[in-house]
């Protein structure tokens, strides 16, 4: 008969501390990049409704009221930008293009958004 001992053994003990450890790590930099992802999305969300409101500006104006050029708008002050970014700008530019083909006039109305983090 022999004699067997109930237990854990050190080298067992630090292989499953390690693998804990290798774990733990890689969820850390998984949440990391899940962050960062989110932030990015959130960014770009914000962004196109700016630009899209800044569209709607120019939705129920006549055609031949637009001109062609560039300008800015300005930002309400309670916007979800102002608390994390700074120097927030809304810049448009409309330029007038002729189709080649059908010779048709058509205005082309560009909206950057941009800011510093």
């Amino acid at each position: 008969m022999r004699n067997r001992r109930a237990g854990v053994t050190l080298i067992e003990l630090v292989i499953a501390v390690m693998i804990i450890a290798v774990a733990a790590i890689a969820s850390f930099q998984f949440l990391v990049y899940c962050d960062k992802f989110v932030s990015r999305a959130t960014d770009r969300i914000v962004a196109a409704n700016l630009a899209r409101e800044t569209m709607e500006m120019f939705y129920g104006r006549d055609y031949d009221s637009l001109g062609t050029g560039s300008g800015s708008v300005s930002l309400p002050a309670g916007n979800i930008l102002s608390s994390r970014h700074t120097n927030v700008k809304r810049e448009y530019r409309i330029n007038e293009h002729t189709d080649s083909g059908t010779g048709n006039v058509y205005k082309v109305i560009l909206v950057t958004v941009s800011w510093d983090k």
